[in-house]
């Protein structure tokens, strides 16, 4: 560990620029890569979710603080009371709304945590759901944690086993939970006494099998084993870390009454091993002074089933489900029960069918048939093309009653374009026919606009355009393939006003760009672009409901979508400026269980007030009474496990691909990597 003026000592070239404001030509070559990633990060608005600075934190005019200069955290009294349970050591779950400064706070608590702590070796674990809020957290603690050592560990690193080498070497370690979780699979490391505090960012999610569960599952057998130990009169080496929990909103599950609202969130209570609840009461009115509550707006669209684009679509996947009814069976009198159409929904439209799609596509290729039998390969490899098609065109058959089938075409082209080749069987080309035709219909077509996509425009007209340049908005949808069609027919929509809003669509990291996915790089050039205001709009999938700093917006846009409470709370959150609106446009159905949604915040937050008035000892035997159960559980799994192991036999298999069944990779050659990666080491 530097001082930091031993840090300054040692300036890099790139850190020249902070300096001196040059660079020497000579060494641009030599520092280019890590002179553009500092850059980045300079350039970066990396301040806290709630957008506010103490005196000493204001930037300058040019956008960047001296570097020798350490922000001083400061905290408001709502922040401070959110903070106070934490303080005395408790382990606790901070609540608290979007936009009110947890990562602050939770900052200031670590801060404490290493001035007080009596223990020789402090060490933090800051665990994140995703990539890309890990990184967020990560450059936020290095602002304002610069005198200790901070290290990111997550999936994209590289160096995913590697946390046992650098934990002496580091101070803070922010993580995905996985991470943690294979070192304690592969007894990397003895145990979670290692750290001596361990915060879980958006602990709403620990639940049943969640990594987040499954990491307190561990803490609370060490819990266990501790308490055992000291029984028997034995020393014990390690100490529990104390837990700090951060989210919006814990959730109530399926609750339909305060009483099942109060047993679901002391669950999680029990699952965290938390002694209470911190949320803001005595300080409610600064909390609203600087925390803005939209304004919420519900409003109607309708479907749009009577249309000959609507029509030709149902008609293709008629077709193809004819086509799958006739592979079935010739697969059936080839001698293989598969049961493709089992289950078949009649609303093509509805997500059950994708549902039933998704594993109808499994189940064809687990089809166990051999090289030789080539008509029957053909088969399984045209049911699964089939599939799907069928996948595709229903997200296109439900995102057509929101956008123009035209802007869905881009979105089909990307999903069919590993089917456009002139080497296909017959089947396969008379598949990419159909889309073919489609595509020529649509775009000879002239027909009257959307009219769910006038009401749109009219509400981006009302509460985003009229408010000024500086306003921004979020539109929220379902899908990948909504993103992608919204995005574009607001870039191309008839209203300049619209056009220059520049919309861009905003989609997780967990697929490819070809099929609509964002990288984690092209996610941080969004934002950046979004808070300069050169992006006014993101049309956004629920990636952006949770954690990510996205700059204050003045309007949230539900576009037919909405989840459970929790996401309710989550995307109403997005809307952080004064004035803000929250407006939630959808068909009646997606309107009544938001209403339910609604009803559902009012019953958690009553819940939450019952529990922080109950009786001490009342919690804390239910807080125990789950962790004897979720202990029952685990050991009574850990039994049935170790049972099947030593009856494991090894069988000689083959793993081939599903589509050609040629391709084949020998099971000696198949390893297995944190318990669900499976690799092949044949070249």
């Amino acid at each position: 560990k530097m001082s930091l003026s031993e840090r300054e000592m040692q300036l890099g070239p790139w850190e020249q620029i902070l300096t001196n404001g040059a660079l020497d030509p000579s060494l641009v070559t030599k520092s280019e890569s890590k002179l553009s990633s500092i850059k980045s990060d300079i350039e970066e608005e990396d301040n806290f979710s709630d957008g506010d600075f103490s005196n000493n934190e204001q930037r300058e005019e040019n956008g960047v603080v001296a570097a020798h200069k350490t922000p001083i955290l400061e905290l408001r009294d709502y922040q401070k009371e959110l903070a106070e349970n934490a303080l005395r050591g408790d382990n606790t779950i901070i609540c608290a709304p979007t936009g009110s400064g947890k990562t602050r706070v939770a900052t200031y608590i670590i801060l404490e945590h290493f001035k007080h702590s009596d223990s020789k070796n402090v060490k933090v674990a800051f665990l994140a759901k995703t990539v890309p809020l890990a990184v967020q957290q990560y450059k936020s603690f290095c602002k304002y944690l610069p005198s200790h050592e901070i290290t990111l560990l997550t999936g994209d690193s590289g160096e995913t086993l590697s946390l046992h080498m650098l934990l002496n070497y580091s101070d803070v370690i922010v993580m995905t939970p996985q991470i943690l979780d294979n070192h304690l699979m592969k007894d990397l490391l003895p145990n979670l006494g290692v750290f001596t505090m361990i915060i879980f960012d958006e602990c709403h999610h620990t639940r049943k099998k969640d990594p987040y569960q499954v990491l307190m599952t561990s803490y609370l057998k060490l819990k266990d084993k501790i308490r055992l130990a000291k029984q028997r009169g034995e020393k014990v080496s390690y100490k529990l870390p104390q837990i700090v929990g951060l989210t919006a909103t814990i959730g109530i599950d399926k609750a339909v009454i305060v009483e099942d609202a109060v047993k679901n969130i002391l669950k999680v209570c029990g699952s965290l091993d938390v002694a209470n609840l911190s949320t803001v009461r005595r300080n409610r009115d600064e909390l609203a002074k600087y925390v803005p509550v939209p304004e919420e707006v519900l409003i109607q669209l309708r479907e749009r089933d009577d249309d000959e684009s609507a029509r030709e679509l149902g008609k293709i996947m008629l077709k193809l489900e004819l086509q799958l009814k006739h592979h079935e069976k010739e697969l059936n009198d080839a001698g293989f029960g598969v049961k493709l159409l089992k289950d078949l929904p009649v609303n093509r439209k509805d997500q059950s069918y994708e549902q039933w799609a998704v594993l109808a596509k499994q189940d064809a290729k687990e089809v166990a048939i051999h090289d030789r039998e080539r008509e029957t390969n053909l088969h399984v490899r045209l049911s699964i093309i089939i599939l799907e098609y069928l996948i595709a065109y229903r997200a296109a058959l439900e995102t057509y009653d929101l956008v123009e089938l035209v802007d869905v075409i881009g979105y089909l082209e990307k999903c069919f374009h590993e089917f456009k080749h002139e080497e296909g069987t017959v089947g396969e080309n008379r598949f990419f026919t159909y889309f073919q035709e489609l595509k020529r219909l649509v775009l000879s077509r002239h027909g009257e606009e959307n009219p769910n996509l006038c009401i749109l425009t009219k509400v981006l007209r009302h509460y985003l355009i009229k408010k000024g340049e500086t306003s921004r908005g979020i539109i929220f949808v379902r899908t990948r393939a909504l993103a992608e069609a919204l995005s574009s027919w607001l870039n191309r929509c008839g209203i300049s006003a619209i056009r220059n809003l520049n919309a861009c669509s905003f989609t997780g990291s967990n697929v490819s760009e070809e099929k609509g996915g964002t990288s984690q790089v092209h996610q941080e050039a969004i934002i950046h672009r979004f808070r300069s205001g050169e992006i006014r709009l993101l049309v956004a999938t629920s990636v952006a409901e949770e954690g990510l700093d996205i700059p204050e917006c003045n309007l949230v846009i539900k576009y037919n979508h909405v989840g459970t409470e929790v996401t309710t709370v989550q995307t109403r959150g997005r809307s952080r400026a004064f004035g803000g609106v929250s407006v939630l446009l959808a068909m009646g159905k997606i309107l009544q269980r938001e209403r339910i949604n609604r009803f559902r915040v009012e019953l958690m937050k009553e819940a939450i007030e019952n529990i922080q008035d109950m009786d001490k000892a009342m919690f804390k035997k239910a807080v125990e009474d789950h962790q004897t159960q979720l202990l029952q559980d685990a050991y009574i799994a850990d039994l049935l496990n170790r049972t099947k192991r030593a009856q494991y036999q090894y069988i000689p298999f083959r793993m081939v691909c599903a589509w050609c069944r040629q391709v084949a990779v020998d099971g000696t050659h198949v390893k297995v990597v944190a318990a669900s990666i499976h690799v092949s080491t044949d070249r």
